[in-house]
């Protein structure tokens, strides 16, 4: 998540909340907790089940599955929104003169065999991109922090609460994309023990998006922040500038593609999970191929540039994703908890 977390959206919420970007960070954080929490306890509730699996228990058979089938839709969706993001960037600084659909054909095949691989290759993989990620951030904090001009955060709340309220909003829609645990969190041994893991993430989740903030609010000011596109690549150009290290900026872009391409595998693997427990398959390896070419088609079809991708996303989506992140799981909690269902009794 961190790869579209710090590349996008600080120009998106210093937007609405200007200056006070990191108080929005703080308040999404929070709810974001929230939501991990509701999404562990049904989990936990059903253990062995995802999504798919326990929403036609709580919900009744006919119900159930429509609600199965929003999910399903929604993660291939969202994963043809993110091949396209990483489409953009592919074309627009390494493969210019490259085809939009090559590169994303390109992009569909290499995810699909770690999609095959499954989630334990997935998680080492990960394993080795995020502390990459995590370094990098702290070695561009570092370089960073002696030129911050603190008076760009002033003034605070100057324009009340409703601008970091929206703000806030946006990225806790984004965050709750751990929606995506509802497929997961099964396949661990003590997912008891999940909601320590799911906080801790959420947290540090948070305080890098923070840390991007300040960087580029600190850096820039708010006027020529808000006019930024992928603010942070303006902050590794910024240290090049300076000459505080050289020749970052290729480095940083393949890291975030790295990144990126680990989300593309996360909600492949779990769009794929989820259709073949829909369809009760015994194994979700048949649909891997079908999903792809959905996810690369719906890609290109519905984006014809990121600018059109974001608009659609940020101004467009929120209601949706509001419901299919928050709403319904909380629903489905109460719901289960008011019927008295669980996983050991249905």
């Amino acid at each position: 998540m961190l790869s579209t977390l710090t590349l996008y959206f600080p120009s998106i919420i210093i937007k609405y909340a200007k200056q006070n970007s990191w108080l929005s960070a703080i308040i999404a954080t929070f709810l974001t907790l929230i939501s991990g929490y509701i999404i562990t306890k049904l989990d936990v509730r059903f253990p062995n089940k995802t999504i798919v699996g326990y929403s036609p228990l709580i919900a009744g058979k006919i119900l159930g599955n429509i609600i199965s089938l929003i999910y399903i839709i929604f993660f291939i969706s969202v994963n043809a929104v993110i091949i396209r993001e990483l489409t953009a960037i592919l074309n627009g600084i390494f493969l210019s003169e490259t085809p939009i659909l090559i590169i994303s054909i390109s992009i569909a095949i290499v995810t699909a065999s770690a999609v095959r691989n499954g989630i334990e290759v997935i998680s080492r993989v990960n394993e080795l991109i995020f502390p990459s990620i995590l370094l990098i951030g702290i070695i561009l904090f570092f370089f960073i922090t002696p030129e911050l001009d603190l008076s760009n955060f002033k003034p605070i709340l100057a324009d009340g609460l409703k601008p970091i309220l929206k703000g806030s909003y946006l990225l806790w829609l984004f965050l709750s994309e751990i929606i995506i645990l509802t497929i997961i969190i099964p396949t661990v041994k003590q997912p008891q023990k999940s909601f320590k893991s799911v906080s801790t993430s959420i947290i540090v989740l948070g305080i890098m998006f923070m840390a991007t903030i300040f960087e580029i609010i600190g850096l820039f000011g708010i006027y020529e922040a808000d006019n930024f596109v992928l603010p942070l690549l303006s902050v590794v150009r910024y240290i090049e500038a300076f000459e505080f290290i050289a020749r970052i900026d290729p480095f940083i872009v393949i890291i975030w593609l790295g990144a990126g391409f680990m989300k593309v595998i996360v909600f492949y693997y779990c769009s794929s999970i989820s259709t073949a427990e829909f369809f009760n398959l015994k194994s979700y390896k048949p649909v891997i191929l079908p999903l792809g070419v959905i996810q690369v088609a719906l890609s290109i079809i519905l984006f014809g540039n990121i600018k059109e991708l974001l608009k659609f996303v940020f101004e467009e989506l929120h209601l949706i994703f509001l419901s299919i992140e928050v709403v319904i799981p909380l629903i489905l909690l109460l719901i289960a908890i008011i019927r008295g269902v669980s996983g050991k009794t249905a």
